[in-house]
């Protein structure tokens, strides 16, 4: 279990959370905030009052792989990966590192909460959650990055619901590999995961 994060989140973060961003990238930040200043100025409350509820944790569990075979991965003591993306992306690996990682359920409850005055502030602080996991997710791929053994490099992270890997059954492979009861995530029968910055 890994507790120990601290997340680079900014307004711009936020933000991006929201969806409220240039996605072509042709444009100065400054000049999509400044197209929206009560947007940004939600932004700016949300962080201030959610980072505190935010308790980002992760585990995550190693298997060596020991064969693959018709978009199959097998891994050690028989469990198994498949998919076309898994098997495309972790062909020639000797071993893959399964996470499960979460924000927690505190900020999800406050912005439910929020939901029921401030709808517009909800979604600010659902930006944080969003913009909160994905740092989580990065600077996890970081860590295990740069604990690779000599000569080994990591390929890029993938996940259920990408293109390629079923999020109904590729969540319930993850959930096979690793433990995530010792942080309170729990996988639904709708292959999604509760709390749901997860």
């Amino acid at each position: 279990m890994l507790t120990d994060f601290h997340l680079p989140l900014d307004v711009d973060a936020v933000l991006r959370g929201q969806g409220i961003d240039d996605p072509a990238g042709t444009e100065h930040p400054a000049a999509v905030r400044a197209r929206h200043p009560a947007v940004l100025a939600l932004a700016e409350r949300a962080l201030d009052a959610g980072q505190a509820l935010l308790a980002p944790q992760a585990v995550c569990q190693s298997w060596e792989i020991e064969s693959l075979r018709h978009k199959r991965i097998t891994l050690a003591g028989g469990r198994s990966l498949s998919g076309p993306l898994v098997s495309h992306c972790l062909a020639g690996a000797q071993r893959v590192t399964a996470v499960v990682c979460t924000i927690g359920e505190a900020l999800e409850q406050q912005s439910s909460l929020a939901m029921r005055s401030e709808p517009a502030f909800a979604l600010a602080l659902d930006g944080l959650g969003s913009a909160a996991v994905e740092a989580l997710a990065a600077e996890i791929c970081r860590m295990l990055g740069g604990q690779a053994p000599p000569g080994w490099r990591a390929s890029l992270p993938i996940s259920p619901g990408l293109d390629g890997w079923e999020v109904g059954a590729g969540q319930a492979e993850i959930f096979g590999l690793v433990d995530a009861t010792p942080i309170g995530v729990r996988l639904l029968p709708s292959g999604m995961m509760t709390p749901r910055k997860s």
